[in-house]
């Protein structure tokens, strides 16, 4: 497709005027081309149109974020400020996880602490936008303070610093909830019992959220001493409305995960365990709203 400004016979019609101006989201690395369809304008060179400006605004997004962040490795000594503190450093012990957003350490001198750094800078897709990776450090502590205020069990927070790092627990576990669902029929019953359980007992916790920031069945983990616990999580909890009424759970949402899906598919996980667990799961939360509702009501009178 060509397009040809200032041409009378042409569908477009070219202003000068910045895209920014007019309330678009346009970055300055972008190729400066400004259209505004004509009254003669056909569907054909709309969809042509917004598939640029579409196009143009990843490119675009994905340019302009700052260099600061960085790509780690395990022996890294970094240097750490924030804000108007002393600058202090730390060296990476193993490497423990990572994500689309973030790289996850052991500190050198501490195994039982680990630290989220951002991963090299970009924008990645939350939702319908482009975020850049070092907002996901600030979505985990928002997200962790907001469940651990409502009783959920959550990784412990030392240290934490807006854009840039949080230092947190190392939950020393062998097994995720997702770990779990694989492993099940080869668990003992007496193991297995006692995991089901606890698994209970944290989904009680959960009853005042229809459903829980990025919660997956891999950053679910169990640990012997403290049952289960989320060690991964953002800010986007979606509170229940009315503990009366509401059937929707967090847990009704692990179906969606294209791991979980796949692993249903080829039999990796079984599935008449995972439809089983996970509707007396949910069931498990409603149950634990009925029983708030029947307490707040005696309390009252």
């Amino acid at each position: 497709m060509i397009f040809a400004p200032n041409n009378s016979h042409s569908p477009f019609e070219h202003t000068s005027r910045p895209f920014a101006q007019r309330g678009g989201l346009w970055r300055r690395n972008c190729i400066s081309l400004d259209y505004i369809l004509s009254d003669k304008e056909s569907g054909l060179h709309r969809v042509h149109l917004n598939l640029f400006l579409y196009l143009c605004f990843i490119w675009s997004g994905l340019a302009a974020t700052s260099a600061s962040a960085k790509s780690y490795d395990p022996g890294d000594v970094i240097t750490l400020k924030c804000g108007s503190e002393p600058a202090f450093q730390l060296k990476l012990g193993r490497h423990v996880g990572s994500g689309t957003t973030t790289q996850v350490f052991q500190l050198a001198s501490d195994a039982k602490k680990i630290i989220r750094l951002p991963r090299p800078s970009r924008r990645v897709a939350f939702g319908s936008t482009l975020i850049p990776t070092n907002k996901f450090i600030n979505y985990f502590v928002k997200g962790q303070s907001v469940l651990l205020q409502n009783g959920v069990p959550v990784v412990r927070i030392f240290e934490s610093c807006k854009d840039k790092f949080v230092i947190a627990e190392y939950v020393e576990s062998r097994m995720s909830l997702r770990e779990f669902f694989i492993n099940y029929a080869a668990i003992s019953i007496e193991q297995r019992e006692r995991i089901l359980y606890s698994l209970f007992e944290f989904a009680k916790t959960t009853y005042m959220f229809d459903d829980i920031g990025d919660f997956k069945s891999d950053s679910l983990f169990f640990e012997e001493s403290r049952g289960w616990i989320i060690v991964d999580v953002t800010h986007k909890h979606r509170r229940t409305r009315n503990l009366r009424t509401s059937k929707q759970t967090t847990f009704d949402h692990m179906i969606e995960e294209p791991e979980i899906d796949s692993m249903l598919d080829d039999g990796t996980i079984d599935l008449q365990v995972f439809d089983t667990l996970s509707r007396q799961l949910s069931e498990t939360v409603i149950a634990a709203r009925e029983h708030f509702c029947e307490r707040t009501l005696e309390s009252n009178k």
